[in-house]
Order: C-alpha cells, then structure tokens, then sequence
C-alpha cells in the first residue's frame, strides 16, 4: 500500500513540474527574445527538454503501475529506463544546438538587454528550483533523470541571471554566449551520466552500489547454507533488483528447505533491497555440470535419412 501511495505522490509532482516548467518554457522565449539573450532562449531550450522529460517521466509512472502480462511478466518496469535514455539523448542533441548558436554569437556579438535578462532568468531560477524540490531524493532513474533536468536547468537560469547582471554593468554582451555554451556543457556532462546508468541497467548489470561477493557471502552466512553457485543479480529498473542462484543445502526432506530458503529471501530482502530471489536447492555435495549449470538442449536424431 505504502509504494501505491508513493507511485501516485510521484506521479503528481511530476506533473505538477511539468506545469511549472510548461510556463517557464513560454516566460523564456518571449524573454530571449524581447531580450535578445541567446543564454535566455538557451534556456528555454533547456526547459523545453525539461518539459519533454517530465511529460515523458510522468507517462513513463502511469505506466509502470501497470501489473505484469502473459508476454510482459516483469510488466513495464523497463520503460522508465528507456524514457531515461530518449530523455538523455535529447538533451545532447539540444546541447549541440546551443553550442553552435552561441559560437556564431561569439563571432557576431550583438547587444544584449541586461536586466530585461535578469528579470526572466529569476522567474525561471525560482520556478525550476521549486520543481526541482518537488522531486528530491526519488530513487528511480526516470525521476532522477527529469530532476537532473531541473536542477540543471535552475544552475543554468542562475548562471544566465549573474550574466545579465555582468551585460548591464560592465557591457559585457560576450558573456551571454559563454554562458551559453557553459551550460550546455553541464547538460552533456549530466546527460552521460544517465545514459551509462541506463545502459547498464539495459544490460541487466549488476545495480549500481551491489556487490556480487557481499550478496554471496550473505547468502553462505544463512544457517543450513553449504553452498551456493550460477548467482545472478541485475536490475529490472532502477529500484527493482532481481537475483537467481543455485543454493546448496544438507540432504533432508523437502519441509526442511523451507526454512531455509526463507531465511535466504530475508537475509537479501534486509540487507540488498533485493525482494524477488529465485533459488534452485540441491542437496550438498551435488553441482551443476562443470560449475556452469547450463545444459544444452536435448538434440533430436535426424529422421529426413
């Protein structure tokens, strides 16, 4: 019940974001260009990926609650991964764009509106730190990729504001490119860091923080453990870890593996986080064929002779 609650909390702060950032969005592209503040429609650029993000993260929650199928039996917990990817993506590609608009503006500069800047830029600081806010400290990747957004979209606004405050005092209309390509850099920088998380989680590695010879020597710690092999751990999203392993047991009637299993699944559930273990028991002494307990199928004889 308690991550239901969580599900719809989540859902509607990103919702309530994507309100916020919507209207930034509009603030920043009548500000550039009243302005003619290429940091300002940088920003807006920015937000707008920013908005795309926080739609996209919003779907991407509505449709994770969604229960498992015959064809999908992990149900849709990889789709915030991939919304956290085409979010990514994006924001590169929209990095690109600043970086080659705000060299022409450095070859070309042209004079800025300095406080007509600063103006928007505190609107939009304030409005993307309050969405920010809204989403601190939500562990999955979807959410974590569209606060990454915000927040670097605020550092960007404070940025572009101590620009404009530089362009109206000292004249300075160079610094508004500069600023420009500063924060494109810092939203390639952010956006790597997710596509490697996502990536990984793509690759079903092994979650981020996990160490695989912790999780073994838990499971050998567990009373009745003689062993265990072909140990498994990824991720089905970013807050879901999976496990499946091979546990070696003393020889007793099936009643007494009960126990023990169970104390397994509490000893990972405790210490990892990890609530879906998958354990085949075998009788100590006994393993898989050469260790890898992978066997081929059977080969049919060819009947065509």
């Amino acid at each position: 019940m308690s991550h239901d609650h969580s599900q719809r909390s989540l859902g509607r702060r990103l919702l309530v974001g994507l309100v916020i950032n919507a209207s930034m969005l509009a603030l920043q592209v009548v500000g550039g260009i009243s302005a003619n503040s290429l940091g300002l429609l940088s920003d807006a650029a920015h937000n707008g990926s920013d908005v795309a993000a926080l739609g996209m993260a919003y779907a991407a929650d509505r449709v994770r609650a969604r229960p498992g199928t015959d064809k999908l039996t992990y149900a849709y917990g990889r789709w915030e991964v991939l919304v956290a990817l085409i979010n990514a993506v994006a924001l590169i590609a929209v990095s690109a764009v600043i970086v080659y608009a705000a060299v022409g503006r450095l070859l070309h500069p042209s004079s800025v509106n300095g406080p007509l800047v600063m103006a928007f830029a505190l609107v939009s600081l304030v409005g993307n730190a309050v969405a920010a806010w809204l989403l601190e400290g939500e562990k999955s990747v979807n959410a974590r990729s569209a606060f990454l957004h915000l927040v670097g979209d605020a550092a960007a606004s404070g940025a572009v504001l101590g620009g404009g405050l530089l362009i109206w005092l000292a004249h300075l209309d160079r610094v508004d490119p500069v600023l420009s390509i500063a924060i494109a850099v810092w939203i390639t920088w952010g956006a790597i860091k997710v596509i490697i998380e996502a990536g990984r989680i793509l690759l079903e590695g092994v979650p981020v923080g996990l160490d695989v010879a912790d999780v073994e020597r838990a499971v050998l710690g567990v009373d009745g453990v003689a062993g265990v092999h072909d140990l498994h751990v990824w991720s089905v999203s970013s807050t879901d870890a999976v496990l499946s392993a091979h546990v070696q047991i003393a020889d007793t009637q099936l009643s007494g593996t009960t126990p023990v299993v169970d104390r397994i699944k509490e000893a990972l559930a405790t210490a990892f986080g990890i609530h879906h273990a998958t354990l085949e028991v075998e009788c100590e002494g006994r393993e898989c064929a050469d260790g890898c307990c992978v066997y081929a199928p059977t080969q049919v004889p060819d009947q065509s002779t």
